[in-house]
């Protein structure tokens, strides 16, 4: 009986043996398995940390464009309504003048014709009085 103890003990020995040898033989590949994958993911760039980092990069980068292109508009709309206001401004002024010069005009020609009218009128008298005293 103790033989046959010995013997299973030996044999429950080599197979536990086998098994640990065979664990550590999978467990050594799969720490190469896994390092390789985690050089090949950095060499390609997929280190999830690394993505992160640029994509907040880029988002902050993206940011400061979206807020220089909305001062850009925002100084682009106030210049436009600068220079609405000043052509408003040009031809209210322009408008006025020109009416205003329009109206010196016609009084100078309302004066002339009437200075021209009296004239005419008094020429008219001198002559009918001229005829008529001789």
């Amino acid at each position: 009986m103790v033989n046959n103890l010995d013997t299973v003990f030996q044999e429950e020995y080599n197979r536990r043996r086998e098994l640990s040898d065979e664990v550590n033989t999978n467990m050594t590949l799969i720490s190469r398995t896994t390092r390789e994958v985690g050089e090949l993911a950095n060499g390609i760039g997929l280190n999830s940390s690394q993505r992160l980092i640029q994509l907040q990069e880029i988002a902050r980068e993206i940011g400061t464009q979206v807020r220089d292109i909305q001062g850009g508009y925002r100084e682009l709309s106030q210049t436009f309504e600068n220079s609405l206001n000043a052509w408003t401004n040009h031809f209210d002024d322009t408008r006025v003048r020109f009416f205003e010069q329009a109206d010196t005009a016609i009084t100078q020609v309302c004066k002339n014709l009437y200075y021209s009218a009296d004239v005419l009128v008094k020429a008219t008298n001198n002559q009918n009085n001229f005829n008529g005293n001789h």
